[in-house]
């Protein structure tokens, strides 16, 4: 859970998965270049909640979150997933120096995830 600095308030969450998570592993990975899936790190979904869009949590999450797994974790190939039909993060992951590398379709899930790194 992403909370406030004081601790009181949820302003989003984050959700960090091996590649080889089942889900993951039952999903299609289509590879968009030379990457391949075998050398991810983590696959990191993350959100923040719609009250806190106006704030811009949204836009300052994931420049915090690649800064915290490089650093912290030594994440050197993670991925940032999204859903295509979450416009918003995938603009606004694709806004930064992070390319497309994968898409993922998993069984019974709707439209294509979108693994940035």
């Amino acid at each position: 859970t992403v909370l406030s600095p004081d601790g009181t308030s949820c302003l989003g969450c984050v959700y960090v998965f091996p590649p080889s998570a089942t889900f993951l592993a039952k999903s299609t990975v289509v590879p968009i270049g030379d990457d391949q899936w075998a050398d991810v790190d983590a696959a990191i979904y993350f959100w923040a909640r719609p009250s806190q869009l106006k704030t811009g949590m949204d836009e300052r999450l994931p420049a915090a979150l690649r800064g915290w797994f490089g650093q912290q974790w030594k994440l050197a190939k993670a991925v940032y997933v999204t859903n295509e039909a979450f416009e918003r993060q995938v603009a606004l992951i694709a806004g930064t120096d992070l390319t497309l590398k994968f898409e993922l379709l998993g069984p019974g899930k709707p439209g294509k995830y979108l693994a940035f790194g």
